[in-house]
């Protein structure tokens, strides 16, 4: 459905996740925050990042990946009225 609606806004902080590159774990992968949309497939959402060089690349799993305090930006202005829940978030090809 489009426009996309925030399901929820999670604290990502402590998430962790293996990218499958021999490295593990990585504690933080997701940035501060996870803005999760409703788009038909399971935990696709606007997220920070632990490598901002990866910005920009095909380096996503099907998410929108910002820089960390972007990210944290976006939760600040969406989250003043009913914590961001039922936000529209319209994605467009720049």
């Amino acid at each position: 459905k489009i426009p996309f609606v925030v399901e929820e806004i999670d604290n990502a902080r402590n998430w962790t996740h293996d990218f499958g590159d021999g490295k593990s774990e990585i504690k933080g992968a997701y940035g501060p925050w996870f803005i999760s949309l409703n788009t038909g497939w399971d935990g696709i959402g606007i997220h920070g990042t632990h490598d901002p060089g990866s910005i920009g690349t095909n380096a996503s799993e099907g998410c929108i990946r910002l820089h960390n305090k972007d990210v944290a930006e976006l939760k600040k202005l969406i989250a003043s009225k009913n914590k961001g829940i039922g936000v529209r978030v319209i994605i467009l090809e720049d």
